[in-house]
């Protein structure tokens, strides 16, 4: 049989297109440092990554639903994870997946306009946003020297104050109770 095609091969698996195989490659390197991450003897670890690689969809080659389906045996076999809570592998073929991208870029394409006005519409909300800030910043600034600048004028003063009415009142009283002192005693001095 003759080959007509290039073919690329990744760990075993031949690929027809460069892309495919570049995917399938990425995969690998994700397996592989998925690997070097987990404890694979550790079932619940295993069960969270399980969960959260079939939520993502990140796989969409033959590496990554062999090494799906290897984490699936392993957490079936794993006696503290249940069966039923093991989910199976749903395949994506990459026809449906190459048609489901080209099908994103078009629809990706169309709203390059209005993301491009849109970020327009932010940048110039951010600016605004900055100049309020800015002009806030200011103003609190300036009410904060004005409050520090009154309460040393009231703590300084010598009129009486919230902060000082006490010790006047005190000093007041003190002094008057000292005048009365002295005539007292100038009255019994003078009664001798």
């Amino acid at each position: 049989m003759e080959q007509l095609r290039d073919t690329y091969e990744v760990n075993g698996f031949l690929f027809q297109s460069k892309e495919e195989a570049e995917r399938a490659q990425r995969e690998l390197d994700g397996i592989q440092y998925i690997k070097g991450k987990i404890d694979l003897k550790n079932s619940k670890a295993v069960f969270q990554v399980y969960q959260n690689l079939m939520k993502q969809n990140l796989f969409e080659t033959l590496p990554g639903y062999c090494f799906l389906k290897e984490l699936r045996d392993c957490l079936l076999m794993a006696p503290d994870i249940r069966n039923e809570d093991v989910a199976m592998i749903a395949v994506h073929y990459p026809e449906k997946a190459a048609e489901k991208r080209q099908e994103t870029h078009i629809e990706k394409e169309e709203p390059i306009k209005e993301k491009k006005s849109k970020k327009k519409e932010k940048k110039e909300k951010n600016r605004n946003y900055k100049v309020r800030c800015h002009f806030f910043m200011i103003v609190s600034l300036i009410l904060a020297i004005s409050v520090a600048t009154m309460m040393f004028l009231a703590a300084t003063s010598d009129n009486v104050n919230i902060l000082n009415y006490e010790n006047k009142i005190l000093n007041r009283y003190s002094a008057w109770e000292e005048e009365l002192k002295n005539r007292e005693q100038l009255l019994k001095e003078a009664e001798r």
